[in-house]
């Protein structure tokens, strides 16, 4: 029979000194009165040196099992580098410092999802979604572009300093006049609704450029590291009949400003009935494409040259609460491209057109050579713009209502708000007495001589889509004659224009 072996085979003591004397304690008193535990006992009786611990804490100086390698975040930082990530003309303003932009079909899931799948493909374990967002956050300074719809600025700022109990009286009182004039502008548009029902020589609209249809359009990974060209949809919405109509063009035909916008109003203006003398058009307050002196030289040339216009109201809607029923064509529009594929421009016209079945759109296609120049009109037609009649300076970012009327072909009448009486803007410069009425030109000049190029980095995008065979054999021949240029600007596919600016796009 085997002795039995003792459970403890060693013996401690625990001391404390106590004013010289060495005084025997339990365990449990040395380790409370030491604030340690019981391992760290164990860990320094067996590394004594000449009988006393004199080790170092090792804890926190080794490398984490879980801790993500340089490689891992060298693979993160390639693949979030590797995705077209372009200034938007918000940065030019300073409103967004060294900042850079991404597609605004992406967000940072989906960009995970992307590297996940091409992690699986090189059988290499991908960081964690936490992991690959704080690296996207900490390494890189980029945003999404969203639409300027999804909130107001003044409100957001006011309530914010409402919660935090800052709020000042002058911001309060800025806060109760926009929404004042918002409620304003919102029944005028409802008024003039009614009326254009009951009156048919009134024709009143509401027009928006929608965001950027990208092109080709498609679910398959690699489009998204690709640039892409540029589709706009200028939206004209009729609010008596509910008639709809897209003016459609890429970025080679032109570009999205005053002209391009005054050449679509000019189209859809021609196209109305002879019996329509007044015409009402509402839009938001996006000043490079809408509230400007470009804008307004071109529905001053339309009130002259239509001979049944007699005038011509445009108004703006509230910065920040432009909502209109234009925008219902932009959802529908949304929906129906979920389901499609897209691989040239022309192919969105048939997707516009039956985003509403039960009354589809029409779809006017715009080339280069139809878009007028404006520019040149307004430099003999709108060389005075800066003060009314009065000597006063006019602000035409506040402005909410202009008028334009047969046979004013040098006067423009134009409100701050709604309730206010028309100021008078003449637009050759005021003088001390009546002289004839100079007439409107003959002709109006083309904008473009040429399709505009794209840069020499997005075609090669385009034709790498081609080579993977994204884009079928039948339309490579559409990419290969792209014009391109390697001092063309590449241009970010927004998805619309900002609001109360005073840039147009060039």
């Amino acid at each position: 029979m085997q002795p039995k072996t003792k459970r403890r085979q060693i013996a401690r003591q625990y001391l404390l000194t106590v004013e010289g004397d060495r005084v025997q304690v339990c365990k449990q008193f040395f380790l409370a009165t030491l604030c340690v535990g019981q391992a760290y006992v164990d860990h320094a009786v067996r590394h004594p040196h000449d009988g006393t611990f004199c080790g170092e804490d090792g804890r926190g100086k080794h490398i984490p099992a879980n801790k993500t390698s340089e490689e891992d975040r060298a693979r993160v930082n390639q693949h979030i580098s590797s995705f077209p990530a372009l200034e938007s003309h918000y940065s030019r303003k300073g409103h967004s410092g060294n900042r850079r932009f991404l597609d605004s079909t992406l967000n940072i899931n989906r960009m995970y999802q992307l590297y996940e799948a091409a992690m699986n493909e090189q059988n290499i374990q991908p960081v964690s979604n936490s992991m690959y967002r704080d690296i996207f956050n900490r390494e890189f300074n980029l945003s999404f572009h969203v639409p300027k719809k999804d909130q107001c600025l003044l409100c957001h700022k006011y309530h914010e300093e409402k919660r935090k109990h800052t709020l000042t009286e002058e911001l309060e009182q800025e806060y109760l006049a926009h929404q004042e004039r918002k409620q304003e502008l919102r029944a005028e548009k409802a008024k003039d609704k009614q009326m254009a029902k009951e009156n048919p020589n009134l024709h009143v609209a509401t027009f928006d450029l929608e965001a950027v249809l990208s092109t080709p359009c498609s679910l398959v990974s690699q489009t998204h590291y690709k640039r892409k060209l540029a589709v706009y949809n200028l939206t004209v919405f009729s609010l008596a009949d509910k008639q709809a109509e897209c003016y459609v063009w890429n970025e080679t035909e032109g570009k999205k400003g005053a002209c391009e916008i005054g050449t679509c109003l000019l189209l859809h203006l021609k196209a109305l009935p002879p019996n329509i003398t007044h015409v009402v058009l509402y839009s938001d307050t996006c000043s490079g494409q809408n509230r400007n002196q470009y804008a307004a030289a071109a529905l001053q040339y339309v009130a002259q040259k239509l001979p049944n216009i007699e005038t011509i109201d445009q108004t703006f809607l509230e910065s920040g609460h432009t909502h209109m029923e234009c925008d219902s064509m932009h959802a529908c529009i949304e929906r129906a491209k979920k389901n499609v594929t897209i691989h040239i421009p022309d192919q969105w016209n048939t997707v516009l057109q039956m985003a509403r079945p039960s009354a589809p759109y029409t779809v006017v296609p715009i080339k280069h050579s139809d878009i007028q120049d404006f520019k040149m009109l307004a430099s003999s037609s709108m060389r005075n713009t800066k003060t009314d009649i009065s000597g006063t300076r006019i602000l035409w970012t506040k402005i909410k209502w202009i008028r334009y009327g047969k046979g004013e072909t040098d006067t423009l009448f134009f409100k701050y708000t709604p309730g206010d009486p028309f100021n008078l803007l003449k637009t050759r410069g005021s003088t001390g007495r009546r002289r004839r009425q100079p007439a409107p030109p003959e002709h109006l000049s083309a904008r473009y001589s040429r399709r505009q190029p794209v840069s020499s980095a997005k075609k090669a995008d385009l034709l790498d889509l081609c080579r993977l065979g994204i884009v079928p054999e039948q339309h490579h021949n559409f990419y290969h004659k792209l014009p391109s240029e390697n001092s063309a600007p590449d241009r970010l596919a927004e998805p619309d224009a900002t609001e109360d600016t005073d840039t147009d796009e060039d």
